[in-house]
Formats: C-alpha cells, sequence, structure tokens
C-alpha cells in the first residue's frame, strides 16, 4: 500500500478510553469490541494492544490500564513504552458516549478504506497478466463494484469474517502457529510451513492431478500434527478412492500394484493420524460447517479438504454466482480461523489457462477467482506440462506456482508425479529445454548454379 490511511493520535485515544472503561459489563465496550478488530489498528504495536485488551474481554476479565500493563511480558519493551504512552497521553477521565463512538466510526472508516485500497491495487496487479480485453474490462467492473459493497456503514454493524482472518494471518497475533510438512523443500519455500488458520486455494485444469496433490499436501500436514485428526470433503470421489490414492502415496506406487508387504506398511503410517471421510452428495456449505465444527469438538483438526470449490452449494440469497462463491470462500477463510487448522479448497479453472505462454493458472483463471484469491492465505496453480508438451524434459513434471502468499514470497516448486504418486526431487533435477536456435550461416554464395548446369 503506497499511501497509508490511519491517524496515529485516533488510535492511541481508542485504547485508551477502551483501558479508562476496562469493565467488560460496560455497554460501550461491548458495543466497541464488536465491530473493531486488531486490524482496525494501523500501527502494530496499537494492534498488538489491542490484542491483549480483546483477550481480556472475550475472557470477562478487567482491561484497565495497570491489568493490561500485568499482561504484557517484560520482554516486550517497545510494547511496554507504547502502553506508557497511551495512558500518559489520556486525560484519565471516563469516555463520553457519543464521543467515544464517533472515535469508533472514525478509526472503522480508516480502516475501510486501506481495505479498498488493499482490493484496488490487488486487481491490478491481477490486471496486468490479463490479456483479452473482454475479460479485463469485466474483471475491472466487477472489482470497482466489490469495492463500492464496501462502506463504513457496512462494516459498523458488525465484524467481517475476511477482517478477522486478515488480521490474523498479518503476523500481528500471537495465536497463530506454524504447522511444518514432512516436506523439508516445502517448508524451506513456505519459511517453515503452513500458517494456522489458514486457506489454501489449489487451482489447475481438469485432469491435471488436483485430488492426488490435496491428499499428498493434506498428508504431509496431517503426518506431523501429533493428536489431531484430518477432515476430507470428497464431492466427487467415493471414500474408498481417497484411501486408495492415499495408500498408493504412501508406497510410492498404485494401490493395485501393491504387493502385501508394501501395502501393510502404508497402512500402518496412514493410520498414524485420524483421517474421516466424507461424500456428501449435496455439497451444501453449512452442512460442511456445522459437520467440522462438530468433529472439532470430538477431535483437533489439523487439515480440512474440500474437493472442490465449485460443487459446494450455498442457500443463501445472491444476485450473481461470484458474490455466491466468494462468500464461500469467505466463510472457509473464517472456518480455518475458528477451528485454528489449514482448509485446503480445490478449483477448477476455466480454458483461458491454457491460452498464453505460462500455462500454471492465474487467479483470475479461476472460476471463483474473485472470492479464492482475495480470502485464501496461500494461492496454488497447479501444472503437468506433459499433457500438452512433447518434449521428453517435461515428462513427470508437476508445476506449483504460488501465485498468493501472505507471509512470504511467492515461489515455483517442481515435483516427480508419475502412476498417482508424488515424489519430491533434488534441486536443479528438472532442467528446462534449450531452444534451438538455427546455426547461423557465416558465408553464402552469391552465385546459384541453374538445374542441368
Amino acid at each position: 500500500m503506497r499511501v497509508p490511511h490511519h491517524c496515529e493520535e485516533l488510535e492511541i485515544q481508542v485504547l485508551g478510553d477502551l483501558m479508562a472503561i476496562g469493565n467488560p459489563q460496560d455497554l460501550m465496550a461491548q458495543k466497541a469490541m464488536l465491530q473493531i478488530t486488531p486490524k482496525s489498528f494501523y500501527k502494530p504495536l496499537s494492534a498488538e494492544l489491542f490484542a491483549l485488551i480483546r483477550k481480556s474481554f472475550q475472557k470477562s476479565e478487567p482491561f484497565g490500564f495497570m491489568d493490561i500493563f500485568a499482561n504484557i511480558g517484560a520482554e516486550k519493551m517497545a510494547l511496554y513504552e507504547h502502553q506508557t504512552r497511551v495512558m500518559g497521553d489520556h486525560t484519565g477521565r471516563a469516555p463520553i458516549t457519543e464521543t467515544f463512538e464517533y472515535h469508533i466510526q472514525r478509526l472503522i472508516s480508516l480502516e475501510t478504506a486501506r481495505r479498498n485500497v488493499a482490493i484496488l491495487e490487488d486487481s491490478l496487479d491481477q490486471a496486468y497478466s490479463m490479456t483479452d480485453p473482454v475479460e479485463l474490462n469485466s474483471f475491472l467492473r466487477e472489482s470497482a463494484k466489490e469495492v463500492c459493497q464496501i462502506d463504513s456503514g457496512e462494516v459498523s454493524k458488525g465484524v467481517y469474517q475476511d477482517e478477522i482472518i486478515d488480521e490474523l494471518q498479518s503476523g500481528k497475533s500471537d495465536e497463530q502457529t506454524l504447522m511444518p510438512t514432512s516436506s523439508e523443500q516445502l517448508n524451506s519455500l513456505l519459511g517453515g510451513g503452513f500458517m494456522s488458520e489458514s486457506l489454501i486455494t489449489v487451482a489447475g485444469a481438469a485432469g491435471v492431478g488436483k485430488t492426488g496433490f490435496a491428499i499428498w499436501l493434506m498428508d504431509s500436514i496431517a503426518s506431523q500434527q501429533e493428536g489431531k485428526q484430518a477432515i476430507f470433503f470428497s464431492l466427487e470421489m467415493r471414500p474408498s478412492e481417497i484411501v486408495k490414492r492415499l495408500l498408493g502415496i504412501k508406497a510410492g506406487k498404485l494401490y493395485s500394484q501393491q504387493n502385501y508387504n508394501e501395502r501393510t506398511q502404508a497402512i500402518a503410517e496412514v493410520l498414524r493420524y485420524s483421517l474421516k471421510l466424507y461424500d456428501y452428495k449435496n455439497p451444501d456449505l453449512d452442512f460442511i460447517l456445522t459437520a467440522s465444527k462438530l468433529d472439532a469438538a470430538k477431535q483437533p483438526i489439523s487439515v480440512i479438504v474440500v474437493d472442490y470449490l465449485t460443487l459446494v452449494t450455498n442457500r443463501g440469497s445472491f444476485e450473481r454466482n461470484d458474490l455466491r462463491q466468494a462468500d464461500i470462500t469467505t466463510k472457509f477463510a473464517w472456518l480455518a480461523a475458528d477451528l485454528d487448522c489449514v482448509i485446503i479448497a480445490l478449483s477448477q479453472v476455466n480454458r483461458g489457462a491454457a491460452s498464453g505462454e505460462d500455462h500454471c493458472p492465474q487467479p483470475h483463471h479461476a472460476a471463483d477467482s474473485s472470492g479464492s484469491h482475495r480470502s485464501s492465505h496461500i494461492w496454488l496453480g497447479i501444472d503437468r506440462p506433459e499433457t500438452y508438451l512433447d518434449d521428453p524434459c517435461y515428462r513427470d513434471q508437476f508445476v506449483i506456482k504460488c501465485r498468493k502468499n501472505r507471509t512470504g514470497d511467492h515461489f515455483e516448486h517442481i515435483m516427480s508425479f508419475n502412476s498417482g504418486t508424488f515424489r519430491e526431487m533434488p534441486y536443479g533435477y528438472f532442467k528446462k529445454p534449450e531452444k534451438k536456435v538455427k546455426p547461423e550461416k557465416i558465408f553464402e554464395p552469391s552465385y546459384k548454379p541453374h538445374h542441368g548446369q
């Protein structure tokens, strides 16, 4: 964001007023907590301070100036000094209701302005990769409509789930945990692993291997999370087919080709964590949300897979399908934060992904692009070049390109995919083909003999 829209004095004023109230039963404090989140504060220290206030509020504990001082660790000197400044700048008097509510609305308006700017900049970034003018103009119009729908009046009625997700995934909250995978290469690219409370979108063309990759990714996460279960919502395949693919990945060969010992070993590895599978034939959003919460109440969840997004139905009333899809991905992002887990959602791409030099999908190629890209913590496009290129150097290549990563850099990762199994190869194993250059003729005779001479 090039021009931040914030007012540091206002943020300090609101924090001071909240701590001057300090009572979780106070009506003004309760109303404010329903409207603002740590993301409402631009300054990281102010956001962190508010997170402490909100944590005390949620526990029904007092959050006065001295209460918050007691909750600040001795090692957090910068936060301690910021709290000292907030207390020193406050008048010491209880806030007036009208003034306090005005300050809250002002804070929300500034946060909304920052959010709108971020949406527009994100839309422009996507627009630069589009080559079709009709598609480009349509995309820009939809982005403008989305911005128009977000105003301070709308935000003041409550807190949107994606705002909470953005706040948690921005790194300002200490509630997030790092979830390493069984893949050292992937951990290195991700800075140690996936962040909990995040939505990961995997987009690819039909038949490219989305479900197989989702199973591999689920297993790489779930196998490293002790005491937690994994949930798989299979909206196309039978649960038995999912388990066969998982056993094939563990054994390194197709289920049908495994001997007794190989299959026994694969089963032993799979049973190290609990995996529950659903093949609900009418994939309703409410069913997925409710089933996940009920399962989480019995045992914590590490990862949920939804295969795939465009098959999920939403009973809400929406004017356009893109708004319906955006609501689905927003709810999944909220669910990931609520259950402290990772959700992997698969997305089908349109035919436009096959055009252009880079066949690996971009966010605007997905049918649910407006929602999945914005709500996702990580957005991955996957591709198998050997399906359309005959060069032997592309054999078994499975390309993963990270198009969005909220806490790190974009990256490209190439794995080996053969007979339904995935293997990680040493870096540099897959080399790009050398372009064949026609040899330049050093000498061309000016005289060319005619036929018969």
